[in-house]
């Protein structure tokens, strides 16, 4: 999942080329229909992988109501970073985020778990 600092809120209108995109608005319910259509119930996903630019806010916001809402969740490695790119700062906030809201994870551990799944019944 790409990470976003609200991801409940949206915009009428955003993504789509020929609109001119409305004021930002809550809306938690379609942020619940997507991630059941997309991901599944939280007792039937396995962890939601979150990737995005800035660690500290994006990310962190992201992990925390994916969490909140039940899905046990991880963070891409390869695909976040700190604001200021130190990445002895990103390993430190991964470590201290890793027992509360979800664990880092590689591109390569990614890979591997996903082949592991072909074939696998775990959304029918």
């Amino acid at each position: 999942m790409k990470a976003s600092i609200a991801p409940t809120w949206v915009r009428d209108g955003g993504g789509r080329a020929e609109a001119i995109p409305g004021p930002a608005r809550p809306d938690p319910a379609g942020f619940a229909t997507w991630l059941d259509t997309t991901i599944g119930p939280p007792d039937r996903s396995g962890p939601v992988v979150i990737m995005g630019l800035v660690l500290e806010v994006c990310v962190l916001a992201a992990l925390t109501e994916i969490r909140l809402r039940g899905y046990s969740a991880s963070v891409l490695l390869e695909g976040v970073d700190t604001y200021d790119g130190d990445q002895r700062r990103k390993h430190d906030f991964l470590d201290t985020l890793a027992g509360f809201w979800g664990q880092p994870v590689t591109w390569a551990q990614c890979t591997t778990e996903l082949a592991g799944q072909t074939g696998s019944s775990r959304h029918d």
